[in-house]
């Protein structure tokens, strides 16, 4: 080993040290040196990498969950999140239980924690470590992942996204809901009300990437879909329905995005499109979840889009459901501080 290596692993080994120190569950520190002190022991292990002439590359995990007993189910559309994420993106399991998760940086002492939610309830956790050499293609083959081997941990402890209220034009946003949902009879009625108005405000002239607030949006209208999806999430959020957005991409390289609305009701949660004012209903005939969709891309169907263009809705069938069979998304929780969202 020559001398750089020698040194730099040196100081791994003093970090380790200290992680066991400085981390060990109690303490008071424990929290607040987490953080750093893990971008501290990444950066070394990218430094010994370096030297030792492995060049990190970015990378994709893919894996299959499985399970037995009430584990089996779980599975099934089961959410994949990797806490080292580059993107942020997590990936939903297929029926089988398989998942790919782009964007991780691999490098020979990389470690990654796995965090599954297989339902409303509870996570599982694992830790698992990249393999010495860069695998072909960039894709790392974790092999089965055992619910019943994971760490189980309660819901609220997994990874999760917030997206901060506008309470500063709450107002607002509940006299849009009581006017758009006056003759409503249940919340699927209502939500579905308000999906229909947001989507009105789909404007191909406004071109504004950001706006300063959602009320900007349903006051000006919006080319882009995460804009509508921000502004109806604003509305039900209002009228203190748990609310979130889902951002889904057919490839790892977003060949094709979109953005939808995500609101609890009726003890599950239920998608709508407010770009095209449109939800779809899931076997039962109830309003499907993004999980549903995921698992059953061919509940999206050109019916649903009755009120598009033909040229429109053949453009959208050609992207969408395979958006949504990918699994790739980021969901984000809009967050009250007068509102206790569902898990």
């Amino acid at each position: 080993m020559t001398g750089k290596l020698k040194s730099a692993g040196m100081g791994c080994c003093i970090l380790t040290g200290l992680s066991v120190i400085l981390l060990w569950p109690g303490t008071p520190w424990s929290d607040s040196c987490w953080r750093g002190l893990k971008r501290t022991i990444v950066k070394t292990h990218l430094r010994i990498a370096r030297l030792e002439g492995k060049t990190p590359a970015i990378v994709s995990l893919s894996g299959r969950l499985t399970g037995h007993g009430a584990y089996a189910q779980m599975v099934k559309g089961a959410q994949v999140t990797f806490l080292q994420s580059t993107s942020g993106y997590s990936a939903s399991s297929d029926a089988r239980g398989r998942f790919v998760v782009p964007h991780l940086l691999w490098h020979p002492r990389a470690a990654y924690d796995v965090f599954v939610t297989g339902d409303t309830y509870t996570a599982t956790h694992f830790k698992v470590t990249a393999p010495a050499v860069l695998p072909a293609e960039a894709i790392v083959d974790l092999g089965e992942l055992r619910l019943e081997e994971g760490e189980p941990m309660a819901d609220e402890r997994a990874p999760t996204r917030f997206m901060q209220y506008d309470a500063a034009n709450d107002d607002y946003y509940r006299g849009i809901f009581q006017q758009v949902t006056a003759r409503a009879e249940n919340d699927a009625q209502r939500i579905d009300a308000v999906a229909g108005f947001v989507a009105t405000k789909l404007n191909y002239n406004e071109p504004a990437w950001s706006f300063k607030s959602p009320r900007e949006v349903l006051e000006r209208g919006s080319c882009y879909c995460s804009n509508l999806a921000l502004a109806m999430a604003a509305i039900t959020a209002a009228a203190n329905y748990p609310t979130r957005t889902v951002h889904i991409s057919d490839t790892a390289d977003y060949q094709h995005t979109h953005v939808m609305v995500e609101v609890y009701y009726g003890d599950q949660w239920h998608l709508y499109d407010s770009t095209y004012g449109v939800r779809f209903l899931n076997r039962q005939g109830v309003v499907a979840c993004y999980r549903e969709l995921r698992l059953d891309p061919g509940l999206i169907s050109s019916g649903t889009f009755h009120d598009l263009e033909a040229g429109t809705i053949q453009e959208i069938l050609e992207w969408m459901p395979s958006a949504y069979a990918s699994g790739f998304h980021q969901i984000y929780l809009v967050v009250r501080n007068d509102m206790c969202a569902a898990g």
